[in-house]
C-alpha cells in the first residue's frame, strides 16, 4: 500500500475509532457531567483557547466533539502513514502498535499537560474521569489496530 493511501485508510479508520471512543464517554458524560469525560474537557478547553474564549462546559460541546474525533482521524492517519514504511506486519503488531499509540496519547494529558487544561478550565480531572478516558483510549487503539489490521493486510 501506498503512503498516501495509507494516509486515507488510516484517517477513516482514525475517525470511526474516535467515533467509537465517544460513543463509550457519552453515558459516562450524562452521568457525571463534563467531568466524566476527560477528553472533552481538554476538548473544551481547546476550543475556548482556539476562539478567544472562556471556558465553559455548557458551551461549544458540539465543536469540541468534532475536534475530538478530528483528532482522532490525525493520529490514525498519522499511524498507518508509519506503518505502511514498515516491513509487513501481522495483525496483532498493528493492533499493539495502535494501543501504544493510544496509551501513549491518554498520557500526554493527565502526566504532561494537565495543570495548564486544569487551570484553563477552572476544575481539576476527576479519578473517575480520568479512569474512564483510559478505558476509552484502550478502546480507540483496539479499534483503530483492528481496522487498520483489516485494511492494511
Amino acid at each position: 500500500m501506498q503512503a498516501y493511501e495509507a494516509l486515507a485508510v488510516g484517517a477513516l479508520a482514525g475517525l470511526l475509532s474516535a467515533s467509537l471512543m465517544t460513543l463509550v464517554e457519552a453515558p459516562f458524560w450524562r452521568k457525571l457531567g463534563i467531568s466524566g469525560a476527560v477528553e472533552w474537557q481538554v476538548n473544551l478547553v481547546m476550543v475556548s483557547w482556539l476562539l478567544h474564549e472562556g471556558y465553559d462546559p455548557r458551551k461549544r460541546l458540539q465543536e469540541a466533539l468534532a475536534m475530538h474525533v478530528l483528532h482522532g482521524g490525525i493520529f490514525g492517519a498519522l499511524l498507518a502513514g508509519i506503518l505502511s514504511l514498515l516491513v509487513p506486519l501481522s495483525p496483532y503488531e498493528v493492533i499493539a502498535a495502535a494501543e501504544l499509540l493510544s496509551v501513549a496519547l491518554w498520557s500526554i494529558v493527565p502526566l504532561l499537560l494537565r495543570r495548564p487544561f486544569e487551570k484553563s478550565a477552572g476544575a481539576g480531572f476527576s479519578p473517575t474521569g480520568l479512569e474512564i478516558s483510559l478505558i476509552s483510549h484502550l478502546v480507540y487503539g483496539l479499534s483503530l489496530g483492528a481496522i487498520l489490521a483489516a485494511l492494511m493486510g
